[in-house]
């Protein structure tokens, strides 16, 4: 007999919708969110805020976690760029900044040298999701 899954997540819908509404009335322009480890502020941000943003509120959401390329935060930040990029259909061009850039080799494989284009690619990529006036929802993690 296989074993069911337990859905883990605690929906915190309520909070996702109040922070939202203090963004596009303006009462805010930012949130930093302070916790001891384990008490679900990833987890607030990737079920809760930024799915709501996207879909119920029309934000261009990036989430970027710098614990992912911990020896070059350029290489998190685009990478996080991309990925938003690549969600409301920036795919060629996104990818054709990101392939000049690195051709076939991984992100993660690109030397410091780099970074005066990686810098670059990020500025692009940031102008792409603020071209049409679209709002955008950046997690910094």
């Amino acid at each position: 007999m296989p074993e069911a899954l337990i859905d883990w997540h605690y929906p915190r819908t309520e909070l996702a919708e109040q922070v939202l509404d203090r963004f596009n009335i303006g009462a805010a322009t930012s949130l930093i969110l302070f916790a001891p480890p384990h008490m679900g502020k990833t987890e607030f941000l990737l079920s809760d805020l930024l799915p709501m943003a996207a879909s119920q509120r029309g934000y261009a959401t990036v989430y970027v976690n710098f614990c992912d390329q911990k020896n070059d935060p350029y290489d998190s930040l685009l990478f996080g760029l991309r990925e938003a990029c690549l969600q409301v259909g920036h795919t060629d061009e996104s990818k054709d900044v990101c392939s000049s850039l690195y051709g076939d080799v991984a992100i993660s494989h690109v030397g410091a040298t780099h970074n005066a284009q990686k810098l670059e690619a990020i500025q692009e990529e940031f102008e792409f999701l603020v071209s049409d006036d679209r709002r955008v929802l950046l997690a910094l993690e």
